[in-house]
């Protein structure tokens, strides 16, 4: 299908045609629906496997990634071997 890239606003103070922003206005919608879909399989996968582990390679083989520009961090309990390393 041949088809004409999405533009993206890279500066927001800049001067922005209106045909622009509603192209980063649905970029940014689907984006928001991709997460949404994503947050939702790994609800479904750690409640049917109660594995924190088993959720995040479902989301692994399925191409999510943590979107750019996020400031969302996800954090694991140390074990003592890593905080060894640490010290």
């Amino acid at each position: 299908m041949n088809h004409k890239e999405v533009r993206v606003i890279l500066n927001p103070k800049a001067e922005i045609p209106a045909d622009v922003k509603r192209e980063n206005d649905l970029l940014t919608w689907a984006d928001h629906v991709h997460i949404t879909a994503m947050r939702t399989v790994a609800a479904g996968v750690l409640t049917s496997t109660e594995s924190l582990d088993t959720a995040a390679s479902v989301l692994s083989w399925s191409g999510f990634t943590v979107p750019a520009g996020t400031s969302r961090t996800i954090t694991r309990p140390m074990t003592s071997s890593a905080t060894k390393k640490r010290s």
